[in-house]
């Protein structure tokens, strides 16, 4: 799966202000700067904050990290039951051996974010 401008869904945990953009600086504000409440592309923040708002979302659907030192994997067991969900940037991979939890997880993701759903792994 694909999360589109993923990037952009990240919560900011620090104040970042930037310049007024070429064509958009106000008349008589040009001292002005403009501070950011969410993440953009090209800030070093941008990663990590979207990291932490989805990595929140597995959590609340009883992911656990299996371990702790590759935070981009996470398990959840149900009796007989095994999905992995890999996230890799703003790809996520959905591993498991039930099609109906992987589809409960795929329509829960996407009430958070907006994600194109690229089929089974070809590659």
């Amino acid at each position: 799966m694909d999360v589109k401008t993923a990037f952009l869904n990240g919560n900011l945990k620090e104040n970042i202000f930037m310049a007024q953009l070429k064509g958009f600086v106000v008349k008589e504000k040009e001292q002005k700067v403009c501070k950011l409440i969410k993440s953009l592309y090209s800030i070093k923040q941008e990663l990590q904050a979207w990291y932490g708002k989805l990595a929140k979302h597995p959590l609340k659907l009883n992911f656990k990290h299996i371990n702790l030192d590759d935070a981009t994997l996470f398990v959840r067991k149900v009796r007989k039951f095994v999905i992995c969900l890999v996230v890799y940037v703003d790809d996520i991979l959905i591993i498991g051996n039930n099609e109906k939890y992987i589809a409960s997880i795929k329509k829960e993701l996407k009430k958070s974010f907006k994600i194109t759903d690229l089929g089974h792994l070809h590659y």
